[in-house]
């Protein structure tokens, strides 16, 4: 599941999210730490689903 983070901030989902200019690619591999994929606690959060699959947005733990 890797992630985009654009120039104003917003973290999406690359799977849903075309790529824009100045974008940073967040690997599958990172972004799995970072998700709470292998067990850590999640720094980043999105909706349920099927929520998730229309916006695929991602937020700071916390931030919502």
């Amino acid at each position: 599941m890797a992630l985009r983070v654009r120039k104003n901030g917003d973290i999406v989902c690359a799977a849903l999210h075309d790529k824009e200019e100045g974008d940073t690619y967040i690997p599958d591999n990172i972004s799995e730490i970072l998700t709470g994929c292998t067990g850590e606690t999640p720094v980043l959060v999105t909706d349920p689903e099927p929520i998730h699959s229309t916006h695929g947005r991602w937020y700071w733990a916390g931030e919502t």
